[in-house]
């Protein structure tokens, strides 16, 4: 009996009543609160200081609705005069520090954790050439048909290329994941191409209906994997038939990243040019996107792929490296990847050293080439600082006299010309801004020692035999 007078107590002075209204209305407030979040960029924390409040708040709400619920006037008790105040003084010391924590929350701001999609379909050729791709253009570039890559070749991209992508990152700290069948697949049809996505950028409906959705997308893989995502690779791919008769693959290369402080999407897209004529058997595009998901990732992770420069020469094939980039992880074996640059501003380098050693390098291309002049023909020169062969002169044996005096007259030519316009170029240099001529000599590295801020390599391969290791060639990792 005591329980049913307490039941009819509440109801009597409408406590039920009360509170029931005040979670829906509390509700409506959180759900508003999300909108206002999704709608103008604000913290997404907010909705949690909502809740927080609304949940905080519910003992005064009871306290009001059992002494003020029932009809006629009531009298403050002294329950009322202590509780209400201390609740709502709780309330405003967990915000202020609540609002304090979240804002101070420390945000992990390194890009480890990457997911890559590559896909071709048919919708996305369609919207390529019905509201992108200007008609004319397809005209000037002789492009005559626009359609998805074959299912086998999709099918062996998404077979082969996890391996090789995860081979290549070793040791790397980055953890890639891509989707591993056909809904997880669907899910990334989210993401546009890139043209498409700068396209409706100022529509303000479809962006916002898009970002809600990549948000979401976003949560439910973090939760999924149990990890913060950094960001998404997205690759499109395309095969092109041009009015030759030639087919040839390219691709879109983009980049998704949820910027957490703000609410906002970040996106970037590359644009190599690349195209994988099919009747070239040098050109694959698997090989293609297997460098450029790694390097790029690599990219994220560290700020790039350049290790440092060569500080000192031990040998003709032998060198010391001078680390600058410290967060690449190099062990022995490791592949690297030298080139020469010239480098003509004062706070780096003597601008006389630097000349000295482009007129060096031109000196010894010619003594070689001089005693070994069939290298032009069988190479085109390959790593000639300026010259190109005469593609009007046939390059066989009986030509070589001519190909070689051409040559020499050219680069002769150019060592004078260095030399008498020394002090007029070295002025015109120096008043360029941060100028840096790079050469086409590289050379291949093998790492044989690492210590802390420096690493002992030799050089395996040269793309032309008259290069040698120079003091401030610069060095990059390369993906093996």
């Amino acid at each position: 009996m005591p329980k049913k007078s307490i039941i009819k107590e509440l109801l009597n002075r409408r406590v039920p009543q009360i509170v029931g209204s005040y979670i829906i209305a509390g509700t409506s407030l959180v759900l508003f609160t999300d909108w206002l979040i999704a709608r103008y960029d604000f913290p997404q924390y907010y909705v949690t200081l909502s809740l927080f409040c609304i949940i905080s708040i519910l003992p005064t709400v009871i306290i009001l609705a059992y002494f003020h619920g029932a009809p006629g006037k009531d009298e403050w008790t002294k329950v009322e005069k202590y509780a209400i105040p201390i609740n709502v003084t709780f309330i405003a010391v967990i915000l202020f520090a609540g609002k304090a924590i979240f804002e101070n929350e420390e945000i992990d701001k390194i890009v480890d954790n990457i997911y890559y999609y590559i896909d071709s379909r048919q919708d996305l050729v369609d919207i390529n050439l019905n509201e992108i791709i200007d008609p004319t253009l397809l005209i000037e570039n002789d492009i005559e048909k626009i359609e998805p890559i074959t299912d086998k070749l999709l099918r062996e991209i998404w077979q082969e290329l996890p391996l090789r992508i995860n081979n290549k990152l070793v040791h790397q700290d980055i953890t890639t994941y891509y989707p591993n069948n056909k809904i997880e697949r669907i899910n990334f049809h989210i993401f546009p191409d890139p043209d498409y996505y700068v396209m409706l950028k100022a529509d303000t409906v479809w962006m916002q209906e898009y970002k809600e959705n990549f948000y979401t997308f976003d949560d439910n893989l973090d939760n999924y994997h149990q990890v913060n995502i950094d960001g998404y690779l997205v690759i499109h791919l395309y095969r092109f038939k041009f009015v030759s008769g030639s087919y040839g693959i390219s691709y879109s290369f983009t980049y998704w990243s949820p910027w957490a402080a703000n609410g906002k999407i970040y996106m970037s897209s590359l644009d190599e040019g690349y195209i994988d004529w099919e009747d070239d058997p040098d050109d694959n595009i698997k090989d293609e996107l297997v460098d450029e998901i790694a390097g790029f990732m690599l990219g994220q992770r560290y700020g790039g792929l350049v290790l440092g420069k060569i500080d000192e020469i031990l040998g003709d094939d032998l060198v010391s490296i001078e680390i600058s980039n410290e967060n690449l992880s190099i062990l022995k074996g490791n592949k690297l990847r030298a080139y020469r640059n010239y480098y003509y501003y004062q706070e780096l380098v003597d601008v006389n050293e630097e000349f000295a050693k482009q007129l060096d390098d031109l000196k010894r291309e010619i003594e070689f080439i001089k005693n070994n002049p069939l290298y032009i023909i069988e190479t085109n020169c390959e790593g000639c600082m300026i010259f190109t062969v005469n593609d009007d002169m046939e390059h066989k044996a009986k030509n070589l006299q001519y190909i070689l005096d051409e040559y020499l007259k050219i680069s002769n030519n150019e060592i004078d010309s260095l030399i008498i316009n020394k002090s007029t170029l070295l002025e015109g240099y120096q008043n360029a801004d941060h100028l840096t001529i790079q050469v086409d000599k590289k050379y291949t590295l093998e790492v044989i020692k690492v210590f802390d801020n420096k690493i002992i390599a030799k050089i395996i391969n040269r793309n032309a035999p008259f290069i040698i290791p120079k003091v401030y060639d610069k060095v990059s990792l390369m993906l093996d």
